[in-house]
């Protein structure tokens, strides 16, 4: 069986997590603080940043995300639910990595949800990084991109474009020590 066939037999499934946690985080959603200072400082515009959902951990919840900008990661297919969580420190008396992320990124293809139907029209993709060049490409103007998250490719991410058909695709990462 070829790559193409195999990738296109693949069948989605949503991803799941073994952090109780993230069960906890609908009320999250409801409860993040709207202030996109931090993004707003670099550009970011407020349009693209309620597109996605993203605001502020709120302060009053303790959890792995406390002083980090959350984006929820919604399942592109299906009914569009919360399967996890992205989030970029910000806050300076937080502590840990610069990014996290609450989801198995081996099985999301993010930020889909919100940028199928634009790829699909546009024919093309802009594959990026992380998070702040997603924000970027986005508030340009070119919504038909893809988060790697890391530059975590998956056999979801691959079954998509092939599927796809694209005319079409350009990967774009950072010239730092991940990115090459």
């Amino acid at each position: 069986m070829g790559l193409l066939q195999e990738l296109n037999e693949q069948r989605w499934q949503p991803p799941r997590s073994d952090d109780k946690e993230l069960l906890d985080w609908l009320d999250v959603l409801a409860q993040m603080v709207p202030d996109h200072t931090y993004w707003i400082n670099r550009g970011i515009s407020v349009d693209v940043l309620r597109r996605l959902e993203g605001g502020l951990h709120p302060p009053a919840m303790q959890s792995k995300m406390t002083g980090r900008y959350l984006f929820p990661i919604r399942e592109h297919r299906g009914a569009g639910r919360i399967v996890g969580w992205t989030g970029r420190l910000v806050s300076d008396a937080s502590f840990g990595p610069k990014h996290k992320h609450l989801v198995r990124v081996s099985r999301v293809v993010y930020p889909l949800h919100v940028t199928r139907e634009p790829i699909l029209r546009a024919r093309k993709a802009v594959i990026v990084e992380g998070k702040g060049d997603e924000l970027a490409v986005m508030t340009g103007g070119i919504d038909y991109v893809i988060d790697l998250l890391g530059l975590h490719v998956n056999s979801h991410l691959l079954g998509f474009l092939i599927g796809a058909n694209l005319d079409e695709v350009v990967i774009s990462t950072n010239n730092d020590t991940l990115g090459k």
